[in-house]
């Protein structure tokens, strides 16, 4: 993106690329016998309009359009004007045109104002013949013809002033968060203890010794297709839907990670957008997928607690995606984890912290890290990043003590008895986990509302 110019210099440069063409247009407005050679050459004219944003395009020739109409009423009443550029600028029938069909609509708009000029022959469409009606109906009203010069010419400034504007801003980041397509396939989805027997379905199930029994009975789930966030959904995305909702008049509380903030390295801190959105309520996260299902038009739900274990394990059945890793050396290098180090900060900082964390020596952060932070090692065999660590998540199943009971596909679980209780399920570990939560079968439960420093989602789509 080039750097925006002067103010007077840098609009016309920007718009029209040079003075040829600024004194193009000069003759055109200034001169009756000008409207009569932009009209007879409109490939002229769309030389003016080339290689400029279609918007823009659009607002000059709309411009162009409402200047004429301007110079037609007779007379010119006060804000009669304004409203047919209103009319142009909002009104229905004048879209999106190339430049070079500027005369063609002048043609098919002079005869609706003046039926009995020669001009309005049914089915004319000759630019010289609108041309020449322009000249004999406006080359003696030289006041018609610098009126439409100046409803031009302000057009012509607002547009190029909002343009280079717009050029000056940073570049916005998309409304839809990247997603992943997820294979369809079936999996072993819970845990077994030691000293367990497989399940029937299961055969190839190791045995895991951090297994807790709200794990179990495993069994084997097949998982259509679907779509999964890359990411935890970010504190600069979710604060865009705060600010729409403010705008609304609704208020959402949510309290933004200035904790995780200040616990950035320094050099990170510009990137504290890419920090996960935590502090968010279960019914928080459903309205954010409300919300941007209507702005993008695509839906977007939070995913069920089988799609969430199949996208996490990514075809391993290790207890976490990396590897078994036993002996809790390996996360740091794939994972925002409680580390040795950062378990010491956080108990010096007055955390109650009575668990051991992981035998890796320092991941980078303390609290949470910006969302894919680890690159190609945190990356798991779907593609998907953070899916243990960094903060828990929450998913669309209520809370059930074990799996005995369950449903037979990967669909949410969501029977009254239990949803009346307000439990809902969380998935994933956090940067303040002990290692056993940070299993790919690891789960546990949270009350819909509460609202947690470590705790965060990310959105699902169905394929069809």
């Amino acid at each position: 993106m080039s750097t925006p110019t002067a103010p007077t210099t840098g609009l016309f440069s920007h718009v029209f690329g040079g003075g040829g063409r600024l004194a193009f247009l000069a003759k055109v407005l200034g001169q009756g016998d000008g409207l009569n050679r932009a009209l007879e050459a409109p490939a002229t004219l769309a030389k003016v309009f080339e290689k400029r944003p279609a918007w823009l395009g659009r607002l000059l020739q709309r411009g162009f359009l409402t200047a004429t109409r301007m110079s037609l009423a007779q007379p010119i009443r006060p804000f009669e004007g304004h409203r047919a550029g209103h009319r142009l600028l909002t009104g229905a029938g004048i879209g999106a045109r190339p430049a070079g069909r500027v005369a063609d609509r002048l043609v098919q708009i002079y005869p609706k104002r003046r039926p009995e000029h020669p001009g309005a022959v049914p089915g004319a469409r000759s630019h010289a013949c609108v041309a020449r009606a322009f000249n004999a109906d406006l080359g003696w009203r030289r006041a018609a013809v610098w009126r439409m010069a100046l409803a031009y010419g302000l057009l012509l400034l607002a547009g190029a002033g909002v343009h280079e504007a717009a050029a000056a801003l940073p570049a916005r980041e998309p409304v839809a968060p990247e997603m992943v397509d997820i294979p369809a396939g079936s999996f072993c989805m819970g845990s077994r203890r030691p000293g367990t027997p497989a399940p029937a379905d299961c055969p190839d199930l190791p045995a895991d010794p951090e297994a807790r029994d709200n794990e179990t009975p495993a069994r084997r789930v097949a998982v259509p297709a679907f779509r999964l966030g890359k990411y935890e959904v970010t504190a600069g995305e979710f604060r865009r839907f705060v600010k729409a909702m403010q705008a609304r008049g609704k208020g959402i509380h949510w309290t933004d990670d200035a904790r995780s903030v200040d616990a950035l390295p320094p050099a990170e801190r510009a990137h504290k957008d890419r920090l996960p959105a935590v502090n968010l309520s279960f019914d928080d996260a459903l309205a954010y997928a409300e919300w941007l299902s209507h702005e993008t038009g695509r839906r977007y739900r939070l995913p069920t607690e089988a799609e969430w274990e199949y996208a996490a394990r990514a075809g391993a059945t290790a207890r976490r995606w990396w590897g078994d890793d036993p002996r809790h050396e390996d996360a740091c290098a794939h994972a925002n984890v409680l580390d040795w180090k950062a378990l010491g900060a956080l108990k010096a900082a007055g955390y109650p912290i009575t668990w051991e964390g992981f035998a890796c020596a320092m991941d980078g952060y303390v609290l949470s890290a910006p969302v894919g932070h680890f690159g190609a090692r945190g990356v798991n065999a779907f593609g998907l990043q953070d899916m243990l660590g960094n903060v828990l998540e929450w998913v669309a199943d209520c809370y059930h003590d074990r799996y005995a009971g369950a449903p037979a596909g990967p669909a949410a679980w969501t029977d009254g008895a239990k949803c009346a209780t307000g439990r809902r399920v969380i998935r994933g570990g956090s940067w303040l986990g002990a290692p056993a939560n940070l299993r790919s079968a690891n789960r546990y439960w949270f009350i819909s509302g509460d609202r947690i420093g470590d705790l965060g989602f990310r959105l699902a789509q169905d394929l069809k």
